[in-house]
């Protein structure tokens, strides 16, 4: 009689099987996604802190009306020149800028006085300086009467002082000063302050004496500025120069103008 056996038997070459996890393994459309991410992170971040210490603008402003002065600042692009931020601004008056309205000095035209909640800013602005970090600071022309301004003698600020002592020339002194400030020729002013200047120091400082010296002056410096804008080919600045030397003084500005 046969015995049968209950064992079970193991096909032979047959792997047990185990508890091992596969392994992730990395696609090469994964590590393209990391980089592409890492590029656009690097790409972001340089674009921010090259912007924050190349791009930073900044600079000052003077109102030929009030001679009040503000600065500025924005953020651009660098070397495009493209505004990417709101302009920040903040207007200051100094002390002789104060004086000056507060005397009738200088006239503050409608259009200067502070805008109301909402409504732009329609007053007038010459840049004095301005400043880029690629391109370094420059000045413009409405800076030669800035730092006049800012002239002081023993802490004291210079022409404030000169007005007080003389009030009567600085009636005459100061409305020419304005008149050049709002057709920007600043660049006639450093002679103007001379002249005034030399006129106090003297013992002709009375009547309008001053004036007419200024205007006089003004008058022989407009006859040098028109010849060198029909020189450049500017017929429209040589045009406008004409109209308002004419305004001042219609018969000498006239003569000198005319026939040079």
């Amino acid at each position: 009689m046969s015995t049968v056996s209950h064992t079970s038997e193991t096909p032979s070459g047959t792997e047990r099987p185990t508890n091992r996890r596969p392994r992730r393994r990395w696609s090469a459309a994964r590590t393209r996604g990391w980089i592409i991410a890492l590029t656009i992170i690097l790409t972001a971040g340089g674009l921010f802190f090259g912007i924050r210490l190349l791009g930073y603008v900044e600079g000052e402003e003077l109102s030929p009306d009030t001679f009040r002065q503000r600065s500025f600042q924005f953020y651009e692009i660098p070397f495009l020149q493209w505004q990417i931020t709101p302009i920040r601004r903040k207007v200051r008056s100094d002390a002789l800028a104060t004086y000056l309205r507060q005397n009738g000095l200088i006239q503050a035209s409608p259009a200067s006085q502070p805008p109301v909640d909402g409504e732009q800013d329609a007053s007038t602005w010459h840049l004095i300086r301005l400043n880029r970090f690629v391109r370094g600071s420059s000045s413009a022309d409405a800076a030669l009467l800035v730092d006049q301004m800012d002239l002081d003698r023993n802490g004291k600020p210079y022409w404030k002082t000169w007005s007080t002592d003389h009030p009567e020339a600085a009636k005459q002194l100061w409305p020419e000063i304005q008149r050049l400030a709002r057709r920007e020729l600043y660049i006639l002013m450093p002679g103007v302050f001379e002249i005034a200047q030399r006129h106090t120091d003297t013992t002709s400082a009375r009547g309008d004496a001053l004036n007419q010296t200024i205007r006089r002056y003004v008058a022989g410096q407009y006859d040098g500025l028109i010849q060198d804008a029909k020189a450049a080919n500017n017929p429209a600045l040589a045009d406008e120069l004409l109209r308002e030397a004419l305004a001042d003084d219609p018969e000498f500005r006239l003569r000198s103008v005319v026939n040079p």
